[in-house]
């Protein structure tokens, strides 16, 4: 009974080896392959990405931002909803804005929004 034990021991310590032979000197079977064709939303993904991006959104964060401070300044008396309306036009505008802003200035590119 010593003896099976033993070589079940020794049996098992041979397959970790061989594991690990075969993953030293086959790597390209275990990890990611960069030379894929890429998934199939990437690039309407990336054209999103540069509209948000580009001169025409900055244009807009800047009407947007008027638009909302007006709104909300010059609104009177208005309920919860479109208040809220206002202030999510606004964040998201100002986000935008200062996104491109800190890029022309500063040549410094965060997180797309």
């Amino acid at each position: 009974m010593l003896a099976l034990k033993h070589q079940s021991f020794n049996a098992k310590k041979v397959t970790w080896v061989a594991l690990a032979i075969l993953a030293i000197i086959l790597p390209d079977l275990a990890l990611a392959s960069p030379s894929g064709g890429g998934l199939p939303w990437d690039d309407p993904l990336q054209t999103l990405a540069d509209s948000f991006t580009g001169p025409v959104a900055y244009v807009v964060s800047v009407l947007a931002l008027f638009a909302s401070f007006a709104g909300l300044a010059f609104g009177g008396e208005m309920n919860d909803t479109t208040r809220r309306v206002f202030l999510v036009a606004l964040i998201i505008s100002g986000l935008v804005f200062i996104t491109q802003l800190l890029t022309s200035l500063f040549g410094v590119s965060g997180a797309v929004i």
